[in-house]
């Protein structure tokens, strides 16, 4: 009998180490990965989830916007670009489909002018297909971005620029009647990461007025300035008062070296630095406009009664100020806020958020100094290694909670110890 207790003695002490070990190493792995834990103001309410993210969507805070929504497959985000490849995983489901029309029977079912456009419309090529098999990558890297922040959303693919990601002069009249065709087929919000040498036509800046007054948000980009380095300041069509205007941050927290700056200047997101769904990296102002598209669909899931002056308001009221307080040229009226965006459409408070990133998080190893082989869409910022703080608390900065595992360990240790001799 004392050999089967002792021998129970042995094995329980055993089992207390390795659970404590083990217990270890997940707290240590935790702390580790980094825990984003999200204080709401004026609560004790604690949210915490894995940081998993990529730094952009970190950056933006869209975690507290999902607990309220995906987005709705009522919601259409038209994006007038390049062509959409959906046929990859990511973007798989996320077409807009015009139940209207039959895709193959060669009739215009609708009477829109249009034949057979079930997914939308290519305005360069004049047929139902806006992309096809070696049509340029920037359309589907900018629906990426808006599926990655709002991920239940119909997005319509409507084909404006040619292989070369450019389309010319002559070519207005084209792009004019992509954005009507966006409005008469009940697009939401309409992204246009797209600008133009000089002034845009007359005829471009009334169907941009038409598009607001159908309660349609249009977002644009402040461009880039690598494009015309001969200029400054925003370039056209986000000049326009009727599109929000929307420059680049990469991934150290500031602005874009290559984002231009002016003050129609409204608001900022990633752009600099980022990975699509295809695995090309990505910079650009381009890529920087899908975050806030994105961020629109999943407001006007939850509240449809917005209208685009809502929108901009409740946009401009909960962005996180950056550079020189209040609106700025560089930042507009601050960085992206999603959650909070997202909480005020619903009609609840804003969270106060604040946000540390470690050198060691995944803000450096994504934004690398690495020249792409694509055109200047796809040049890649380089990011200086330095902390940066936005948005959310990451207790992976927390040195004193990743060495109390260990301290905990030792002294469990000890006591094991003791009462071992104690037992001989």
């Amino acid at each position: 009998m004392k050999v089967q207790n002792k021998f129970i003695k042995n094995a329980t002490i055993i089992l207390l180490v390795i659970f404590t070990i083990s217990s270890t190493i997940f707290l240590v792995s935790t702390h580790e990965k980094g825990e984003m834990r999200s204080y709401e103001a004026g609560t004790n309410e604690i949210r915490i989830s894995n940081n998993q993210l990529s730094w952009n969507l970190e950056s933006i805070s869209v975690t507290g916007a999902w607990e309220l929504t995906n987005g709705s497959k009522d919601i259409i985000v038209a994006v007038i670009d390049s062509g959409v490849d959906f046929s990859l995983v990511n973007l798989q489901g996320m077409a807009w489909n015009n139940s209207a029309e039959n895709a193959t029977n060669g009739i215009d079912d609708d009477n829109n002018g249009f034949i057979d456009d079930h997914l939308g419309w290519d305005f360069v090529t004049s047929d139902n297909a806006p992309y096809e098999s070696g049509s340029y990558w920037h359309g589907t890297n900018v629906a990426n971005w808006v599926k990655e922040v709002a991920s239940n959303v119909s997005i319509m693919d409507i084909r404006i620029l040619d292989d070369t990601g450019g389309f010319n002069g002559s070519f207005w009249p084209e792009i004019v009647n992509a954005v009507n065709y966006s409005i008469n087929m009940g697009a939401d919000i309409i992204n246009l990461s797209i600008w133009n040498y000089g002034t845009s036509p007359t005829s471009f800046h009334q169907i941009l007025q038409r598009a607001l007054m159908e309660g349609i948000v249009v977002v644009g980009i402040t461009g880039n300035t690598w494009d015309d380095p001969t200029t400054t300041g925003v370039q056209y069509p986000g000049k326009f008062p009727e599109v929000i205007a929307t420059s680049s941050i990469s991934g150290n927290g500031l602005k874009s070296y290559f984002s231009r700056s002016g003050s129609e200047n409204e608001i900022c997101a990633p752009g600099g630095g980022l990975a699509p769904v295809d695995g090309r990296l990505a910079s650009g102002t381009s890529f920087a406009a899908p975050h806030v598209s994105g961020c629109f669909a999943l407001m006007k899931s939850i509240n449809q009664s917005l209208s685009p002056s809502d929108v901009r308001s409740i946009l401009t009221s909960t962005a996180t100020d950056m550079g020189t307080p209040g609106k700025d040229n560089d930042y507009g009226y601050g960085l992206l806020n999603v959650t909070n965006a997202v909480r005020g459409a619903a009609g609840l408070p804003t969270w106060n958020l604040t946000k540390t990133t470690s050198p060691t998080t995944t803000d450096v190893s994504v934004t690398t100094t690495t020249e792409s082989t694509e055109t200047s869409e796809s040049e890649v910022s380089t990011s200086d290694t330095s902390s940066s703080t936005t948005e959310l608390q990451s207790s992976s900065t927390d040195t004193t909670s990743r060495q109390t595992p260990f301290l905990t360990l030792e002294l469990t240790l000890i006591i094991l110890v003791l009462l071992w001799k104690k037992r001989k």
